[in-house]
Formats: structure tokens, sequence, C-alpha cells
């Protein structure tokens, strides 16, 4: 049957991948007919592509190695030197990953670069859109198919594009405190959000050499992208960095605990265990080679790495923070999809392992992780809302923690857009899934990984991309053809992008926001590492097999005795 089927999304092989990196070099003199561009840190030659420029590889801070492993980032020291920016560098450590293509590129700790896209032209003073990749914090890079930025300059000649990259998993997103040594490392579970900031600092310093206005920065970023971007304007040194955000399919509503942290540290600590029986200290970490932490990161890659709510980098109160007005200045344009948790699919393999994971995965949300009749809450919930299981997980995870950041912004006299993307994969049972936006929005259509090769819906790509465009030029992202309302309580105002491009009041019942909203101040995230078995599903399905398994004994002993 279809649902057993191995990878719905018939996975590809980008393991050739690797053997197309190649380190940009240093030249002695700028070749003749090039495009150079004279920054702090060096004069970085680009390619040209029917007029359009790109320049990939550019280092924003030192390499993170040696003495600055684990350490925040710093910025590059001037230089005269000239350098070829002609290809990505590294990917950030990783295991490969079936829904991140950069995972199978060439992986290092040397990673901090960013990429940049301009029309061949001399014009100033041009937007500027930093796009953050997803990858739930643990994975992804600049590299992968998604993000190649021609398509967007080509159609917005106006419009500078950059991409960056930052440190994930154990190397950017782990608390080292909780080790023998590593009171030194306070800022080590936030590194990879340093990292961007660090980024932005390099494009607000030099992005005007490209024709870019460092006072008109939009950042945008999907799913641990989309909360980077949520989360940045809470973290002190980012202010001024950016004028607008765009938040696609995620928000800070996922940053974790410093207790939820430590299940990750004891994860690592377990498995050097099994190697070695003295305690695990920062001196033994600082002299593993990069061979042997990306050894170490391949026995961990089932864990979960997030921003820490730690009060030192992150507030632990995030809402509570643009309720006070940490967005003030920053126009805000987020949104969903209508079948986020689809996504995960490719990553148990099935739509039949996907069925029970997710459900087993719910029950923990309602019974465990819920402070207090997380199951009377649901109960109400299915009484309003049709495929409850699935949209309690979108509202709880997604659309709600968006909705309550467009709402207190507004409530400070902030300008918020909301969306909700409605278009479906062509690939089966996925819908309107998690990342289904990103081959539009980049008018990437080819990258099939996520909206299938089939129904491509060509005019939404335009829309879309001029919606995001629009709104990195003015705050405003409504076209010629589609006006886009800001978001007021009163009306609830989402635009919908879909089949049709429509701007939709009051889209949701009522109700359904009441039951969610409150609860989004317990920071329930997708943290799957502490599940439990003890729950209904479990318990019943135990109860079905012991009586399968009672009535076939029954019928045996039965067959048995009346021989």
């Amino acid at each position: 049957m279809e649902i057993f089927n191995f990878f719905l999304s018939e996975g590809k092989d980008y393991s050739y991948l690797k053997k197309q990196y190649k380190k940009n070099k240093k030249l002695e003199t700028i070749p003749q007919n090039s495009f150079p561009v004279k920054c702090h840190n060096g004069t970085f030659v680009g390619k040209e592509k029917e007029n359009i420029i790109s320049y990939k590889g550019i280092p924003f801070a030192k390499p993170p190695i040696k003495n600055l492993r684990w350490k925040p980032p710093v910025e590059c020291d001037n230089s005269n030197d000239i350098f070829e920016a002609y290809c990505f560098e590294k990917s950030p450590i990783q295991s490969v990953c079936e829904g991140e293509t950069a995972s199978n590129y060439e992986i290092g700790e040397d990673c901090l670069y960013l990429n940049i896209w301009k029309n061949n032209d001399n014009e100033k003073n041009k937007p500027v859109m930093v796009f953050i990749h997803g990858g739930a914090f643990g994975w992804g890079g600049t590299s992968d198919f998604l993000y190649e930025g021609f398509n967007f300059v080509k159609n917005h000649k106006d419009i500078i594009l950059v991409t960056i990259a930052y440190r994930v998993g154990m190397m950017g997103f782990i608390d080292l405190t909780q080790i023998k040594g590593g009171e030194n490392y306070k800022a080590s579970p936030n590194l990879g959000l340093l990292d961007q900031i660090q980024a932005l600092k390099w494009i607000n310093k030099n992005i005007e050499n490209f024709g870019g206005d460092k006072n008109n920065v939009t950042i945008f970023g999907e799913s641990a992208g989309a909360s980077s971007v949520t989360i940045l304007p809470l973290i002190k040194g980012s202010k001024g960095l950016f004028k607008r955000i765009i938040s696609q399919s995620g928000s800070f509503a996922w940053a974790i605990t410093r207790d939820e942290g430590k299940i990750l540290i004891d994860e690592i600590k377990s498995e050097i265990k099994k190697e070695r029986k003295e305690e695990i200290d920062m001196d033994y970490l600082l002299n593993l080679s990069e061979e042997e932490i990306i050894n170490l990161n391949e026995r961990v890659d089932h864990s979960i790495y997030a921003p820490m709510r730690d009060g030192y980098i992150i507030p632990e109160d995030c809402y509570g923070e643009v309720e006070r007005g940490a967005y003030d200045g920053i126009d805000v344009m987020i949104g969903s999809n209508a079948d986020e948790i689809g996504y995960f699919i490719c990553e148990f393999g099935s739509y039949f392992l996907f069925s029970i994971g997710f459900i087993l995965f719910l029950e923990n949300i309602l019974y465990k992780r819920i402070k207090k009749n997380g199951y009377e809450l649901f109960s109400e919930y299915e009484k309003c809302v049709k495929d409850a299981k699935s949209n309690f997980l979108n509202d709880l995870l997604f659309r709600s923690p968006a909705l309550k950041l467009a709402q207190l912004h507004s409530k400070n006299n902030g300008n918020a857009y909301l969306y909700y993307w409605t278009y479906p994969s062509s690939i089966p049972y996925f819908g309107a899934c998690h990342a289904v936006e990103l081959a539009y929005v980049f008018n990437n259509l080819h990258v099939d990984i996520f909206i299938g090769d089939k129904n491509i819906n060509y005019k939404l790509a335009d829309v879309s991309q001029n919606m995001w465009a629009n709104f990195a030029k003015s705050g405003n992202p409504s076209t010629k053809d589609c006006k886009w309302e800001k978001y007021d309580e009163k009306n609830n105002y989402y635009m919908v992008l879909g089949k049709e491009v429509e701007l939709k009041k009051n889209l949701f019942n009522k109700k359904r926001d009441e039951l969610i909203l409150p609860i989004l101040d317990q920071y329930i995230s997708y943290n799957y590492m502490d599940l439990s078995y003890n729950v209904p599903m479990v318990r019943k399905a135990i109860f079905i097999i012991l009586a399968i398994f009672g009535v076939i004994i029954s019928v045996l002993l039965n067959k048995y005795l009346t021989k």
C-alpha cells in the first residue's frame, strides 16, 4: 500500500554535491572584465550571469575554530587582499538529512560566510533582503538549491538579496555551562543567533558598496530561520541592523528553557562515556579534532536543537518583551501553512509511521506538557475544528504564535501583516506542508523536494514574490491587484495564498483561537526527545495487542482441549 512507502517524496541522492565544493582562492590582481567590490575585509570578485552578479562565500566573521570554538563570532580583520567569491563555502557541521540539500555539501567548522546577488547596474540605496535558512537549528545551509537568489533578483532588480550561514546543532546551540569548565561559555546555547547578528553587522558595514541601503534591511526566514527573525529583535546589539522581518512558519515560541537544554547535553555526555570513563569537561571538548566533532554529531543526530530562553542572550518571557515594546519601529509580516505537520512524513519515512508518531507526540503534549486540563481543552477544540489532531498541532506550534505576536505588536501601534498559505504540494499526503512556500517565494520552481513536480502554480510564485519584495521596499506587501490590510484585532485580516490570493477577515473560528492563545505562554516546542510512552494511545495499543493475544491463546487452548 502507498501509505507504507518508505519515502513518499521519492528521496533523491545529493551525495555528488560534496564533490562540487571548491575553496574560493586569494588572487594577486583583479581579473579583467570582472566584478570586484571593496569591503572592509577584502575585495571580493563576483560572477555574472544574464546581468545578475553573485558573490558567494564572503566571510563575515573569523573562522570559529581553535580558541574561537564555541565562542561568540569575532569580526573579520581589515584587509586589502583580493579574493574570489565564486563558490558557496562549507555548510556547518551536521548529519545528512533527507529534507536539507545543503547537508550533502562539504561540512566543517569554518562555515561563517554569506552570499549576495545584485543586478549589474550602478544604482544605489536598494532595499536589502537577508534570508536565514531553516533546518530545526541542527541542519541546513546556504548552498541549498531552494535558496539560490538568481531568479529573485532577476525578477526584482531593485533588490539586493543576501543569504547567511550560522553554526547549527552542537556547534551553535548547546549549553556548555552544564559541563565542567563551561562557566566561560555562557553564550553557547545561542551562538547561531549571535552569528546571524554578526552577519548583519557585516552587511551594515559593507552593503552600500554593493548598492544596498543599510537603513532598509529586511530579514526573512523559514522554520528555524523564521524563529530566528522573531528572536533577533529581542537580543541586545541587534537594534538598527534591520527594519523589517518576515517570518515563514516559525517563532520564538520554540525557544527552550535551560532544563530542556539539559536533555541534549546529557545525551552528548552519554555518547562520550561509551568511549571514555572520566567525566566530560571543556578541555576534552576543545581538544577534539574536527573529524571527531563530526563523528560525535553523527551519533546524536536524532537530537533536538533550539535557541534557549536563558535570560542572558534571549529573555525568558519573549511575548512579554514584545508587549513591552521590543518590536517598536519594526514592520512584521508573519504566517504559516495550512498543513505544516505534513512535512514530517518524510522525516518518519512513511505516512503510516508518521500517523503513529504524530499522535504519540500530540498525546504527550496533551497529557504531559500542557500544565493542566490538556485533555479537556482538546475535547473543546474537537467540537469546533475539523481534522482536530493535525490542526491542533498546526495551531499550537505555528499559526497561533504568529497570531499572538501580531496581536501584541498591533496593540503597540506596530505594523503587522498575517498570511496563511493553502496551496498544496503535489506529493501524496503532504498538503500545504511546512516549507512548501519556499520554492514559490524564491521562484525556484524546479526544486521539487517539497512542492512536487505537478500542478505548479506559476502565477502564485509571481504574486507571492512580489508581496515579499514590496514589503521589503515599503513595509506594505500589497500589490497593484491585491490590497493587503495590516492586522487588527477586530477584523483579524489574513492574506490567503492558495489557488486564489485574497484577503480574508475572521478566517478562523473565534473559539479556536480562544482555546489555544492562553496556553502559548507555556512555550510548548517541537522537542520530542523526552516523549513518554505512558499515554492513552500506547496503553490502548497494549490493551488491544493483549486482547488479540488472549483471543488467539483461547482459540488454541479450546482447539487443543477439544481434541
